[in-house]
């Protein structure tokens, strides 16, 4: 009895293990901010350092606003900013992205000393992809350098591709970056115009630019909702002009002569 009760117990394990496994791949959790003091507790919880001093005490869950001082700021998960204002004083990349990491913006004020929106675009093949980690609702950017040395104006955004883009299509391109239906919006009082031009000297990258980019002739640029184009009305179709109905021709009518009065004369 023992031997057959150990011996369904083993068929039963064996029948188990063969049996195939679920697995339920885990969505990583969104994490939304609207102050800068859980933004820096979620920065500190994952290893990094938000300020110096790596003490997030000396900001308040009512402040919205904040320097990185020459810091950039380190996401590992889906992040959402609300409406924040951060100003970033290091001339490099102000994001970097690890793991599942990505941003999205949702109104608020970001500044840096050259590029704020760092686009890589890969054009070594048909279709051209970005590669996007940060999605833009809403917001207003703005490329803070003072430096009068640079061949060319800071720009907040910037496209780096493996080879430049033609000019005739660098607005379009900038422009599809963003979420089908917004766009950029000049809101610079120094410049009027968001023409593309192409440099290297204004921005730096990494600590090493090697790469040419191609940006914005803007100071500051707000992301709108895109002008709505109404789709046209079609055309009315050619009236076709009416067929007079066919009427039955009228054949005149046959005169008739009258008769000779009977007067009995022969």
């Amino acid at each position: 009895m023992l031997k057959q009760l150990f011996a369904g117990l083993f068929a039963l394990a064996l029948t188990a293990a063969t049996l195939p496994v679920s697995t339920v791949s885990a969505t990583p959790a969104t994490y939304e901010f609207n102050n800068i003091l859980d933004l820096c507790l979620y920065v500190q919880s994952n290893g990094h350092w938000f300020n110096d001093a790596n003490d997030c005490s000396i900001y308040a869950n009512t402040q919205t606003s904040v320097v990185m001082d020459y810091r950039l700021l380190e996401i590992d998960d889906p992040v959402v900013f609300n409406n924040l204002d951060i100003t970033f004083t290091r001339p490099n990349n102000p994001f970097s992205f690890r793991n599942s990491g990505s941003l999205t913006i949702n109104g608020g004020y970001y500044s840096s000393p050259s590029c704020v929106l760092w686009m890589n675009y890969d054009n070594r093949y048909t279709p051209a992809t970005f590669t996007n980690r940060i999605i833009i609702n809403s917001g207003i950017f703005t490329a803070n350098s003072t430096s009068t040395s640079s061949d060319a104006p800071a720009s907040p955004v910037c496209l780096i591709s493996p080879i430049p883009v033609d000019a005739s299509r660098i607005d379009a391109v900038i422009n599809s970056y963003l979420p089908a239906g917004k766009t950029f919006q000049e809101v610079s009082t120094t410049r009027r115009t968001l023409r593309a031009n192409s440099g290297t000297a204004h921005v730096d990258k990494t600590y090493s630019n090697v790469e040419g980019i191609q940006y914005l002739s803007s100071r500051s640029v707000a992301v709108v909702d895109g002008p709505v184009t109404p789709a046209p009305e079609p055309e009315p179709a050619p009236e076709t002009p009416e067929t007079p109905e066919d009427t039955p021709s009228e054949t005149p009518a046959t005169p008739v002569i009258p008769k000779a009065p009977n007067t009995g004369r022969k």
